[in-house]
């Protein structure tokens, strides 16, 4: 499998060298045209919350491919000019580079736009995604699994670093290659500190990257703490303000209004109902 997906980005490699190399522009134009055909194949699709999070794992790892792609280029044809560089050739080299890079950051930025458009997502989704990755680097460091993030995103590092070492080995000059066949026993424990250096610096970007993982993922689960607080406590406020109406309406329909009653009588004596006395009869 390494050697089928290494020999697949080779081929990819010296196709973007011999279409920025070029002296027609045909292939450099269909190698930049090619990004365009993506939109046809992805705007129009249905997508969701998780899929949509795969294709933006995908466009990093493309992303950083063809960064590493362009540096090889880069740096096999500044072997190739040694001692020829001059300003119109840096120059003209910089502009493809750009053109290429800045072709391949447009359209994903238009194919995330009509994605999110079409399907009725809201952007503020990326925000989750951004707090995802920092969760599965903090997760890493815990489960000891430091391999677990690359395979989230789906990064495969081998065929890419065997890829380094072959152009890199290649664009070695044949005067250095006659020089490390005839000193190999001295340059061996200076490539052994080299690879030393590499390792540290490789040890302390992963510290970098892990701290602001850590720091953001906490700082992401606090205001998630209190905006569920905020949530309950409103909740909390309305379920009181509907009681307290409740029982508002309640006292109003039960206790009679005193307003607009006519006042009673108070009862006749009963010795006024009585008949009146008869007067004496006169002898």
């Amino acid at each position: 499998y390494v050697l089928l997906h290494s020999t697949v980005l080779l081929v990819q490699v010296v196709t973007l060298n011999v279409a920025i190399n070029s002296q027609n522009n045909a292939l450099f134009t269909l190698l930049v045209a090619n990004n365009f055909t993506e939109l046809k194949g992805q705007v129009f699709k249905k997508f969701e919350e998780n899929t949509l999070l795969q294709l933006m794992c995908a466009d990093i790892v493309e992303r950083f491919q063809l960064a590493v792609f362009l540096g090889l280029v880069t740096l096999q044809n500044l072997s190739e000019e040694a001692g020829g560089w001059d300003n119109a050739w840096l120059q003209d080299w910089a502009s493809m580079v750009l053109i290429v890079w800045g072709t391949e950051y447009v359209v994903d930025w238009i194919k995330h736009s009509f994605v999110t458009k079409f399907n009725k997502i809201d952007p503020a989704v990326y925000n989750r995604y951004r707090a995802v990755i920092w969760e599965h680097t903090c997760n890493a460091w815990r489960l000891r699994q430091p391999h677990r993030v690359a395979r989230h995103v789906g990064f495969i590092s081998l065929p890419l670093a065997c890829v380094v070492a072959r152009v890199g080995s290649h664009s070695l000059s044949p005067t250095s290659k006659r020089y490390l066949n005839t000193h190999w026993k001295v340059l061996l424990p200076l490539g052994l500190v080299w690879w030393g250096v590499l390792c540290l610096v490789k040890i302390q970007l992963y510290l970098l990257l892990l701290g602001h993982a850590c720091q953001k993922h906490q700082a992401a689960d606090a205001h998630e703490r209190e905006q569920e607080s905020m949530r309950v406590e409103r909740e909390r406020e309305f379920e009181a303000s509907k009681s307290a109406k409740e029982r508002v309406s309640t006292g109003r329909l039960g206790t009679p209004s005193l307003t607009h009653q006519t006042p009673t009588q108070a009862p006749p004596d009963p010795a006024s109902l009585a008949p009146p006395a008869l007067a004496a009869e006169v002898p």
